[in-house]
């Protein structure tokens, strides 16, 4: 699964009461034994970005690039670090995974986790991403 295929993927995302959902479509390939999702997220608050998952059976990385550039760490059980750049800073970021979930085969399938979110070490929140990734229908 060297080759870089087409995937739609459903982003779902929740902090409290907030809820969003986005449908974006973009390509996952492997490098290295692992696998990677790469999408540009709709326009908005952020500007113009671009996403990149890269994705092993109990770790997530996340990394924004564009006009925000950010990285986040996912591992069950850990809190690690990261970073969130913005015209007016940078910000440290550490996040403490609570829940994990990789259930992919054949690089379709789902992403699930719970993550606390801690800035410049100080809690703002937990939060829940469950990603659907699907194959691109012709």
């Amino acid at each position: 699964m060297s080759d870089k295929t087409e995937v739609e993927l459903v982003i779902r995302s929740r902090s409290g009461k907030d809820r969003v959902v986005q449908r974006v479509r973009g390509v996952r390939y492997e490098r290295e034994g692992k696998l990677f999702f790469h999408y540009k997220e709709p326009e908005g608050d952020m500007g113009r970005v671009s996403t990149t998952l890269k994705v092993e059976p109990d770790y997530i990385r996340l990394l924004r690039q564009g006009d925000i550039r950010s990285e986040q760490q996912f591992g069950l059980g850990r809190k690690l670090g990261g970073y969130y750049d913005t015209p007016h800073g940078r910000f440290e970021l550490d996040t403490e995974t609570k829940k994990l979930q990789v259930q992919l085969k054949q690089g379709l399938g789902r992403l699930a986790w719970t993550y606390d979110l801690y800035v410049s070490g100080e809690r703002t929140g937990r939060y829940e991403l469950d990603i659907e990734i699907k194959a691109v229908s012709l």
